[in-house]
């Protein structure tokens, strides 16, 4: 059986309740789901439980957009989403029912804006770094250094005085870089006794 579904924010209802009660009434909604996370999250848990039930002929409206988006990305994964389970999107603001021939067309539109911004960015990095190698400047992200403080900390998680977690945070490292360069001071240390001095 098909279900016409609601997906809102607390803050949304609490603020407007007359206008979700207009909502419910007006397209005979089945089921609400109401967004308790009010981190900037868009993919709080709700919304990821409606994903889940959603069902093929199912429609789900919502108020606008950016209930479910921060950008034109964002939103169209979520509506191919949608159109994998077979399941509509109605946005209420922006007047655009997917399960209609001009929804689609508008959807298309919105998929070609966003192929068009992602050249352009493409475009861009690829003139940055020509621009880069032809003045012999490094480009990208800096590379991360053994640091004393890393080389203090790796010593001490060796010894199993400290944790991992404690070792980059002294080092104030992420998880991937404190991995990647431990391998390199283990080749450092090869051979060596990391038990003769005392940190």
């Amino acid at each position: 059986m098909r279900l016409n579904l609601c997906y809102i924010k607390i803050l949304d209802l609490k603020r407007n309740p007359d206008r979700y009660e207009w909502i419910q009434k007006q397209y005979k909604i089945d089921k609400m789901f109401v967004e308790k996370n009010l981190e900037r999250d868009h993919y709080g848990s709700e919304l990821k439980r409606l994903l889940e039930e959603i069902c093929k002929g199912d429609m789900l409206y919502i108020e606008s957009f950016s209930m479910i988006a921060r950008n034109v990305t964002e939103l169209l994964k979520l509506i191919v989403l949608l159109e994998e389970k077979g399941a509509y999107l109605v946005s209420l603001r922006e007047q655009l029912d997917a399960a209609t021939f001009e929804g689609q067309m508008r959807i298309a539109a919105f998929i070609e804006l966003a192929n068009f911004e992602r050249a352009i960015i493409r475009q861009r990095q690829r003139q940055g770094i020509d621009l880069a190698l032809a003045e012999k400047r490094p480009y990208g992200r800096p590379k991360a250094r053994i640091t004393d403080e890393l080389r203090k900390a790796y010593l001490c998680w060796k010894k199993g005085r400290i944790t991992a977690v404690e070792a980059m945070r002294r080092a104030d490292v992420k998880r991937n870089t404190f991995y990647k360069l431990t391998k390199q001071l283990d080749e450092e240390f090869k051979g060596m006794s990391l038990f003769t001095n005392d940190i």
